[in-house]
C-alpha cells in the first residue's frame, strides 16, 4: 500500500511549505500542483517501478487464459 502521509507529514509532523512553496491547496485535504508534481508522483512511479521489479523477479506474472496477454497474479 503506498503510504502518502509519511512523505506529506514526515515524523507525523506536517508543514504546510517547503522551498517557498505551498504544500496544500486553500485547505488541507487537497495537495497544491507542487506536492503533487514534486512529492508525490515521483514517490508513486518509485513505489510501482519497485512492484513491478519485484512481481519480474520473482515470477508472479501469469499468462491470460484468454490471450490478452499477461497480467499479476
Amino acid at each position: 500500500m503506498f503510504d502518502s502521509l509519511n512523505l506529506m507529514c514526515p515524523n507525523l509532523k506536517c508543514a504546510y511549505a517547503e522551498k517557498g512553496e505551498m504544500l496544500y491547496m486553500n485547505d488541507p485535504d487537497h495537495l497544491s500542483n507542487y506536492s503533487s508534481r514534486y512529492i508525490i508522483a515521483p514517490a508513486i512511479i518509485k513505489f510501482i517501478e519497485e512492484k513491478l521489479m519485484y512481481y519480474c523477479q520473482n515470477n508472479l506474472f501469469i499468462n491470460d487464459k484468454v490471450g490478452l496477454g499477461t497480467k499479476l497474479l
